[in-house]
């Protein structure tokens, strides 16, 4: 800022005006002839003004006295680093004391502004420190939330399992049934019979608000009031057919659902593929210490004799079929997988073989091997039933209960009891011959979407998962309520095993 105070008194007016004068740091007061006294009205402004680094008073009648004036702002005053004194009449020992004094100001604010860096460096990494803590705090809280609702729901599932095998021992109360058969008739009797009695409650009261006297109300609604219960699929299927049956006289047995063109034999091969011989010595390394992904997927298929045009009809189907959970070069990976080609039998064979040419192959896949699981690994965990079905019997000792086998290469599943039916042999009198595996999913991949078969609802079992051989099915019915989609079958043939999954 440049004034012009042309004389003394605007000089004590000013004193007043840099007390308060904020946002300034050069002052220019330059030929105004203040002298001695206005220089001492100007230091005292300077007093409290902490903005203020370069001072112009050059030509301003300032002698001896004035001097030690702007001596004595220096001292007090740390902000002043500049000071132009040209044309006044200060002593060369005034200007040298004046000079002394300005380079200390401009050490102290070096060493200021150093400290003010350093301090707020100090800060930010302690706000990145807290924040880093308060961020692990919130994932151990939520993590303790998720332990915790996990415990409520094992709880939750825990007292209802008891509370159904209360109800299935017991059968409905005498309260509970005059109760129900007071408002819905015959609606106790159907849900026992269907292990249901734990339902009677909420279906009861779906009766009631929907204005069913009896279970015969029920057919044209069965949709509804079954979806209301929110039963397990097999359960609600089961209830389904209970309810529309009601009323119709005996039909004999249903006709088996029809069944979809055969797949080609390769296609039928695929899913029985390595079932014969599951590993019972435990998991299978197929990366070597230190291994990474060296090369992209389009290379890694082409270790399998595909060519060009192959690969690139591969990753357009990849393209198409990406979604927000994987990538198109994942998905072509998937793709390629499902495909009807010899990449699976070539990639699955050596993946369960033993041997010095197997494990040779072996590396020649394990980049391939590796794209596949970070491409199946993007998908969530499927949890539920899924089916395997090869068209040959197997030795009792394969699948012997309790035992425990590994499936070290990766194997398909269906989600579908009619599609795995395609994969077993059916023989003339609607009969089912072959082998059907029954597993409880538990660590799993539904790859339907990023299939060149969606239709076959594939489920996938990444390598090494390992299962226990709960039971093996004997009697008729014990297979056609397991298989209830397919009881219109004659299962006599068709050895039934249920598998529940470790990993």
């Amino acid at each position: 800022i440049f004034f012009r105070l042309f004389c003394f008194g605007w000089t004590m007016a000013w004193r007043e005006k840099l007390r308060n004068l904020d946002g300034c740091q050069t002052l220019n007061l330059s030929d105004n002839k203040i002298g001695d006294e206005g220089c001492r009205y100007l230091c005292e402004g300077l007093k409290t003004n902490n903005t203020i680094t370069a001072l112009n008073v050059a030509r301003n009648n300032i002698g001896v006295e004035g001097c030690q004036y702007l001596c004595g702002i220096l001292k007090t005053n740390n902000t002043i680093t500049t000071l132009y004194l040209s044309d006044n009449g200060i002593s060369a020992e005034g200007q040298k004391e004046m000079d002394a004094l300005l380079q200390r100001n401009r050490e102290r604010q070096e060493r200021d502004k150093a400290a003010k860096l350093e301090a707020e460096k100090k800060a930010a990494a302690d706000k990145a420190a807290k924040l880093e803590a308060e961020k692990k705090a919130a994932a151990d809280k939520a993590a303790k939330l998720e332990a915790e609702k996990k415990a409520a729901a094992d709880e939750a599932a825990k007292l209802e399992a008891e509370k159904k095998a209360a109800a299935d021992a017991h059968g409905p109360s005498a309260q509970a049934q005059q109760h129900v058969d007071a408002q819905v008739a015959g609606l106790a009797e159907l849900l026992h019979g269907l292990n249901l009695s734990g339902y009677l409650g909420a279906a009861s009261r779906w009766c009631v608000d929907n204005g069913a006297d009896a279970v015969d109300d029920l057919p044209d609604y069965a949709d509804d009031f079954v979806d209301a219960l929110g039963l397990p699929r097999i359960k609600r299927d089961k209830l389904l057919r209970a309810i529309r049956g009601k009323g119709d006289p005996p039909a004999g047995p249903p006709p088996p659902p029809p069944a979809s063109d055969p797949p080609p034999a390769q296609r039928k091969k695929r899913w029985g593929d390595g079932l014969e011989c599951p590993a019972e010595g435990g998991e299978r390394t197929f990366f070597p210490p230190g291994f990474q992904l060296t090369t992209e997927v389009p290379e890694a298929i082409r270790a399998f004799g595909h060519s060009d045009a192959h690969i690139n009809k591969i990753m357009e189907a990849g393209q198409m079929k990406a979604d927000e959970m994987m990538l198109p070069k994942h998905a072509s990976c998937m793709f390629s997988y499902t495909e009807e080609s010899p990449l699976y039998k070539m990639l699955n064979y050596v993946m369960r073989t033993a041997g010095e040419e197997a494990d040779k192959q072996l590396r020649k896949y394990a980049q391939y091997i590796k794209h596949l699981v970070t491409a199946a690994n993007c998908l969530p965990n499927f949890v539920g039933k899924v089916y395997r079905g090869m068209d040959m019997h197997l030795p009792n000792t394969v699948y012997a209960e309790d035992k425990v086998i590994t499936w070290q290469s990766f194997s398909s599943s269906s989600r579908s009891q009619y599609q795995a039916r395609n994969f077993v042999e059916t023989l003339p009198g609607v009969k089912l011959s072959g082998s059907m595996f029954v597993i409880e999913a538990c660590v799993a991949k539904k790859i339907e979407k990023f299939s060149d078969y969606p239709g076959e609802q594939e489920v996938l079992f990444l390598p090494n998962a390992s299962f226990k051989v709960s039971k093996r099915l004997q009697a008729q019915h014990e297979k056609q309520v397991e298989l209830d989609q397919l009881s219109a079958y004659d299962m006599e043939n068709l050895d039934v095993y249920i598998l529940t999954q470790l990993s």
